[in-house]
């Protein structure tokens, strides 16, 4: 991972003010990075299904079409709807007849990865993949600030892909949060893996440990609260990614909560199983098979998905965190 050494006093967007700049999808980071490209003094192009996210750009006084039309003589692409979606949508794209040395710039790298998506020939591809969700990214860049992202030049037909990029980073506001250049390939491994392996581990043992001290007999909220309802964990990893996770701990976490963390990690926590894990999350990245698994549930409907999350919302500890979100003295 390189940082882009920038001089905000001599980026210009002067490549840009020309171009027919269209960004697929209105929603998380669609709007956030649309409205920022406006003030920033250029001219998005929406491109969305009727839905209502179209209904928002309405709203917003967003030049908005469907996606063919929204497409038609595009020099740079910006596609940023959800993964599963991107093949369908990419069809439709290109029967709407983009400029012939158009970019596609991705906001992950999913599909090109995976080659979901079969690129022509004289297409350009940028990745510009942001660290935050869209409402981080749209409120840093008011309050004159940035949020960092990773980019990478995937496949530079017209000689001009680096610099647009950088310029479009500029105008969203990456570059004044850090613009760090990482192969596509990194950062779609990284990305899965964390959301496969890091995520479930921390999600999932919160739910282990409520349901396991609830019926030890402890109150559930006072459990909570511990967990995560008062926000200190949250603090500490906010201090952590910027004073790193190990001196956080060392200098917020009283000598009990260290040495038990000490104590564990050695003695305590099937490591090995973890490693056997994460090898598996990773071998089924690099294999397709989760990416075969993700097009059967979303061709499906997210089936699978919605049923799954529904039992945790109709979970006890979905009710129990309800319940304490309403005592009294929960002032968060």
């Amino acid at each position: 991972m390189k940082k882009i050494e920038i001089d905000h006093s001599t980026l210009s967007l002067e490549n840009l003010k020309n171009k027919k700049i269209t960004l697929i999808g209105y929603g998380i980071q669609g709007r956030a990075q649309a409205l920022n490209l406006r003030d920033s003094g250029l001219n998005p192009y929406i491109g969305n299904i009727s839905d209502h996210y179209y209904d928002d750009a309405v709203s917003d006084n967003m030049p908005i079409s469907n996606i063919e039309e929204a497409s038609k003589d595009a020099d740079i692409i910006m596609l940023l709807i959800p993964d599963q979606s991107q093949p369908e949508t990419f069809q439709k794209i290109l029967k709407g007849k983009p400029s012939q040395n158009c970019l596609i710039i991705v906001a992950h790298g999913y599909s090109i990865y995976h080659s979901n998506i079969s690129m022509p020939e004289t297409f350009s591809i940028g990745m510009l993949a942001p660290r935050m969700p869209g409402a981080p990214i749209r409120d840093a860049y008011l309050q004159g600030t940035g949020i960092p992202a990773f980019f990478d030049v995937v496949k530079d037909k017209s000689g001009n892909t680096r610099d647009e990029l950088i310029s479009l980073a500029h105008a969203i506001g990456f570059t004044k949060g850090g613009l760090f250049e990482v192969p596509l390939t990194e950062e779609t491994e990284i990305d899965l893996f964390i959301e496969q392996f890091y995520l479930p581990l921390v999600i999932h043992s919160a739910r282990i440990a409520h349901d396991f001290l609830t019926e030890e007999g402890l109150n559930s909220s006072t459990v909570l609260m511990e967990l995560f309802a008062s926000g200190e964990i949250g603090e500490l990893l906010t201090r952590a990614s910027k004073n790193g996770l190990y001196e956080t701990w060392m200098n917020h976490a009283s000598p009990t909560c260290r040495f038990g963390i000490k104590r564990a990690v050695e003695n305590k926590m099937p490591s090995d199983s973890i490693k056997e894990f994460a090898k598996n999350v990773l071998l089924e990245i690099r294999n397709g098979s989760f990416n075969k698994d993700l097009t059967k549930e979303g061709h499906n409907g997210y089936t699978n998905l919605l049923k799954f999350e529904k039992n945790n919302i109709d979970s006890s500890f979905t009710k129990n965190f309800e319940k304490t979100k309403k005592m009294d003295n929960f002032n968060r």
